[in-house]
């Protein structure tokens, strides 16, 4: 564990090291040279620093001129310039930290082979024999002493034995010589690490204390435990003993799980003390395990400091790591126990985000350019998957792809980038690996995501062609789960779960039942799940760090039928004969096929008074290509869907407080219907008017005076039935409303009140934003004289809606 600031910058300066030796040395004096020789060159020629742990300065520090007097000396020793792959199991090096590899002596199987340079001929490679000698100074590590070395990998066995060592960090290396050159120092090291941890018991409560410690700017004090069996966090505790000094500490904390990176059990904390004060904070451990604790004084402190500090660990260790909880199975049981000593126990499940499972509905696999081939010509090409989905209402989103999220520069592909798009192709975000960094925040609408994978391999990438996307969405407020103690109060919804002291391995179940219909969020659909956390412990610390997770998986939603449209179905298909359901199902049918086939007056012959003919009529010419030369039958439609609708007995039941009838829902149902087949035909008959009348003020036309008359005589017609329609309009519903802005505003052009028209072209954009919806607020601001605004405006549509995705 590493907590020092400036590991960039030491890098930096070696690259800076290892750069002035090749360009101001070796190439001006014309010494061959390797970068496995220069490497060597500067170990083999570092300088120990007394009292610093090999952990933290590898092999010393760089030494320059040591380092091109090694180059020079040695050039002409052949092994030299060779580098040596070591391989241990696909590891570089041996290291035994948990407990499980240290109660017996275990042997390696080393593999050492030569490294040529690429440009070697093969009788050079045939030639290579080199006698090598192995050395170790620890006692601990048994090998062989001689290896013989030719141009092929050689096997050799080295043995450790960690019986008998003391506990903490033991460090020593297995070092390769050539017996015909030693002076020259090793050509390979094999580092050999062995961690020896402490214990801690019920003896002591599972606790490691520390006191008056005392601590220098920059000073680390490790500890290696053997986590106990059973344990899931540990808390750890920091007590100033300085006065007059506030004190600023680093806890840095790493468990190794083969396969995982570290960062998955990693913790690191800055803990700040106040003279004479205390801190506490808890992290999750893996049970049996060897866990290394660092507690560092920060670098840039003035003073010194002591401390007391105590770590213990607790364990309430559920049954899985991971819960599943499937919705269709109504109770689910989980079992807990207490492996350590008492502990308060409080289950709680809470959910959190909702996860939705994408499919892609394109991918196109392509060769790259020039820029992206690799060396001796190897050929890269790209899958591209496109993803749609839709945002219900405005949240924060996640996007993720769980193959390959989760890993950088140990996955097996070459990148994972996804771009978000919304319907009018502007870039919204991307991201990568590690999607908790790549939360977004959409507004309601479509949207699109374009994601990139890379390979060398084009079979390796066409296998992902149907590769599933995540879309994880915050939920608006947590649910939680009800928990209860035994079965039977499941059943019943009844005494949930109260807490608990739980003895030492003492097992209890749990029951935790589905969630309430009513709570499930909109939307959801077969294949989505919900996902959050179970905590056991009463106590804060617990809570904060033994968290499991959950995920809830979803069902359909169950069918609801409103009980007046369920008893009117009753009825109906008692008192109904099959050929009259036949016929109303025919004629339904055929209301839907309006829009493309000319079937109104066949509908309205036989069915003259139902009002749904009239109002599919009117929204197919409305819809229609042609509308601007039908505005007059438009105007016609929708004066027989008013005729056909009785406000009075509209008004008359929206007046009423309740209604008492026994078929007061199906009533309700039918006038919302009307209500809205009103507002429809009246905004729509608005609409047509105000078109006309915009449609004569645009054409150009000689005209008699005969002719004027009878045009006057129109136009102030139309405005009269225009003026007539606003009115109506505002007796049902406010002009700002949805379905009544596209009217206000043409109103408002005729009327040439051209503010007005502003105010409701930016609320439809608002609602509906499209380029045809903002060039008309353009057009409105140049019309009133607003030209900064409007070529401000022009100059953003470029943004707004590109032409094309951006690539990748």
């Amino acid at each position: 564990v590493c907590v020092h600031v400036g590991f960039d910058v030491n890098t930096f300066n070696a690259n800076i090291t290892i750069l002035t030796i090749n360009t101001l040395g070796l190439k001006a004096n014309d010494i061959y040279y390797t970068p496995h020789s220069v490497r060597r060159a500067l170990e083999n020629t570092a300088l120990k620093v007394d009292d610093v742990e090999v952990f933290a300065q590898g092999h010393g520090i760089i030494q320059i001129e040591k380092a091109y007097d090694y180059l020079s000396q040695n050039v002409a020793i052949k092994c030299h310039q060779l580098g040596f792959s070591i391989k241990i199991s696909h590891l570089r090096g041996i290291y035994l930290r948990d407990p499980a590899y240290l109660s017996v002596p275990i042997d390696f199987s080393v593999s050492v082979e030569p490294v040529f340079a690429e440009n070697t001929e093969s009788n050079e490679k045939i030639a290579l024999q080199i006698h090598l000698a192995l050395t170790c100074n620890a006692s601990w590590v048994q090998i062989p002493s001689h290896l013989e070395l030719m141009n092929q990998s050689r096997q050799v066995t080295i043995r450790v034995d960690a019986r008998g060592l003391q506990e903490g960090p033991h460090f020593t290396e297995v070092l390769g010589y050539d017996t015909t050159t030693p002076h020259a120092g090793p050509l390979f090291r094999i580092p050999v690490t062995v961690v020896i941890p402490s214990s801690v018991n019920a003896a002591c409560e599972y606790r490691l204390v520390q006191k008056n410690v005392h601590f220098k700017p920059g000073e680390i004090r490790r500890h290696f435990i053997e986590v106990p069996q059973g344990a899931t966090w540990a808390e750890i505790s920091l007590t100033s003993k300085s006065e007059d000094t506030t004190c600023e500490f680093v806890v840095h904390t790493i468990q190794l799980q083969k396969q995982m990176a570290f960062r998955v059990h990693e913790f690191y904390r800055h803990l700040y003390l106040s003279e004479k004060a205390s801190v506490a904070d808890a992290f999750p451990v893996q049970e049996e395990k060897t866990i290394e604790i660092c507690i560092a004084r920060w670098w840039s402190s003035l003073r010194h400091a002591t401390i007391d500090y105590a770590i213990s660990f607790h364990g309430l260790k559920c049954n899985s790591d991971t819960l599943h909880i499937h919705a269709s199975e109504g109770i689910a049981r989980f079992d807990t126990t207490a492996s350590l000593k008492y502990e308060e126990l409080l289950p709680v499940v809470t959910l959190k985000t909702w996860v939705q499972t994408l499919r892609p509905v394109d991918s196109q696999t392509r060769p790259l350019g020039s820029r992206d081939i690799l060396p001796r010509n190897r050929q890269f090409y790209e899958l591209v998957l496109t993803y749609n989905f839709s945002q219900a209402k405005t949240g924060e989103v996640t996007p993720s792809c769980p193959l390959l999220s989760d890993l950088l520069y140990e996955s097996e592909y070459d990148s994972q980038l996804w771009m978000l798009f919304d319907q009018n192709k502007k870039l919204v975000g991307s991201g990568d690996a590690y999607p908790d960094r790549y939360s977004l925040k959409l507004d309601k609408g479509d949207y699109v995501i374009r994601l990139q994978i890379r390979h060398e391999a084009l079979s390796e990438l066409e296998h992902l062609n149907d590769l599933p996307f995540h879309i994880s969405s915050k939920l608006p407020a947590p649910l939680n789960l009800d928990v209860y103690r035994t079965h039977v109060n499941a059943l019943r919804h009844k005494n949930t779960f109260c807490s608990l002291t739980l003895p030492p391995k003492y097992t209890i179940p749990f029951y935790i039942t589905s969630l309430p219909d009513d709570k499930v969020p909109k939307g959801v659909e077969i294949g989505c799940q919900l996902t959050g956390t179970l905590t056991l412990s009463k106590t804060e610390m617990g809570r904060k760090a033994d968290v499991h997770n959950v995920c809830y998986h979803l069902i359909s939603p169950p069918v609801k039928t409103k009980e007046g449209s369920k008893e009117k179905s009753s009825k109906e298909k008692e008192e109904k004969e099959p050929s009259e359901v036949f016929e109303e199902a025919l004629r339904d049918l055929k209301i839907q096929w309006l829009p493309k086939l000319d079937l109104h007056e066949e509908l309205v012959s036989v069915y003259p008074k139902h009002l749904p003919v009239h109002t599919a009529h009117l929204s197919s010419l409305n819809s229609g290509k042609d509308r601007m030369t039908k505005l007059d039958e438009i105007a016609r439609a929708a004066d027989i869907v008013i005729s056909h609708v009785d406000q009075n007995a509209l008004m008359s039941h929206l007046a009423m407080k309740a209604d008492p009838r026994p078929d007061a829902a199906t009533i309700k149902s039918e006038m919302d219907q009307q209500k809205s087949a009103l507002i429809d035909a009246v905004c729509l008959k608005g609409c047509a008017l105000a078109d006309m009348l915009l449609q004569s003020e645009s054409q150009d036309q000689v005209i008699s005076s005969k002719q004027v008359c009878q045009y006057e005589s129109e136009t102030d017609s139309i405005h009269r039935s225009l003026m007539d329609t606003f009115n109506d309009v505002q007796k049902w519903i406010e002009l700002t409303d949805v379905k009544a802005l596209t009217f206000a505003y043409k109103h408002a052009l005729v009327k040439q009140t051209f503010g007005r028209a502003l105010k409701f072209a930016t609320l439809i954009v608002e609602n509906k934003p499209s380029q045809e919806n903002w060039n008309n607020c353009i057009q409105l601001m140049k019309t009133l004289g607003w030209d900064h605004c409007a070529s401000s405006y022009e100059n953003s549509l470029l943004v707004m809606y590109p032409p094309d995705y951006v690539p990748f």
